[in-house]
């Protein structure tokens, strides 16, 4: 048999659990109530199970605390089994709520190693990569552009600072192809603040993109024509204004050659018009010739003036 003292017995209680069970004692004994607390022990081989321990108090005849009776049960398989159900739920909580294509979760342990803690199937049927090759950044240039690697280590590293993060990154599928995807990164805290987890969710936006690049490829073909076709109406009305004022010229060059026409006739007429008056002036002719110059001169004056006009 071995006898159970404090030291032996709190020897046994996980470092982190020792306080809590102090107090625990402390209150029962204060308040008079049974004795009741959940704690972690460790076994000599350093495993840890999971116990509940509850006890009466048995007190003297002048309340000092003598001894404690009880039991102890041992409630680590029901406690894990909890422990990993939260955990599904919360990984389809956390999948649903982030509306992706596929999601992991990375963990870091106390030792600073990180790990897979989960990740859906997705991941591994869009590019044929388990999903344990986006723990390990030596492996990334095999599984993400050249390009990207370095996003994804800002992403990752944001991450692990504390802050949300998202971007969008290239990855190589195992067939030669490369896919877009939208990489959302979100940190989970313990209960002490420090950054133990990140939950990640990745969307394939390769479809999207391409769509996006052929749109953008019409929008840059469409203002390429519109720029032709400006082009070729400023062209175009260039060459209207040159024929309009071509034509101007055309007109304004045949006003003068019917001016200097009309200016010729007319200095023609207004010549022979003076000379028939210098013969009548001069009475170099007969009454029936002089009669006959008179409407000669009529008519030619006649024209004359109708020209001018």
């Amino acid at each position: 048999e071995v006898e159970v003292s404090n030291e032996l017995f709190f020897a046994r209680v996980h470092p982190d659990d020792r306080e809590k069970v102090r107090t625990a004692v402390a209150q029962a004994i204060g308040q008079r109530r049974n004795y009741s607390v959940e704690h972690r022990i460790v076994r000599p081989d350093g495993s840890e199970r999971i116990v509940i321990e509850n006890a009466e108090i048995a007190y003297s005849e002048d309340g000092r605390p003598l001894r404690m009776i009880g039991a102890v049960q041992d409630v680590t398989e029901a406690r894990l089994a909890d422990r990993a159900l939260r955990q599904s739920e919360e990984r389809h909580r956390e999948v649903s709520a982030m509306s992706s294509d596929f999601a992991f979760s990375i963990r870091t342990g106390e030792d600073g190693h990180r790990s897979i803690d989960w990740a859906s199937g997705s991941f591994e049927r869009m590019s044929g990569h388990p999903p344990e090759v986006l723990v390990d950044r030596t492996l990334w240039p095999e599984v993400i552009h050249p390009d990207d690697v370095a996003t994804l280590a800002s992403l990752a590293d944001s991450g692990w600072s504390g802050h949300a993060s998202e971007g969008e990154v290239r990855v190589r599928t195992r067939g030669g192809e490369e896919r877009c995807v939208t990489l959302r990164i979100r940190p989970i805290e313990d209960a002490a603040g420090r950054v133990t987890r990140l939950v990640a969710a990745g969307t394939d936006v390769t479809e999207r993109k391409s769509m996006e690049a052929a749109l953008q490829e019409a929008k840059a073909q469409l203002e390429r024509r519109v720029r032709e076709r400006t082009a070729e109406l400023e062209s175009s009305e260039r060459r209207l204004h040159a024929l309009a004022r071509r034509l101007v010229g055309l007109q304004e060059e045949e006003r003068r050659a019917v001016a200097r026409e009309l200016h010729d006739e007319a200095g023609q007429s207004l010549t022979a018009l003076l000379l028939g008056l210098r013969s009548l002036e001069e009475n170099e002719l007969s009454g029936r010739a002089a009669a006959a110059t008179v409407r000669r001169l009529k008519a030619m004056t006649d024209r004359v003036m109708k020209d001018l006009h």
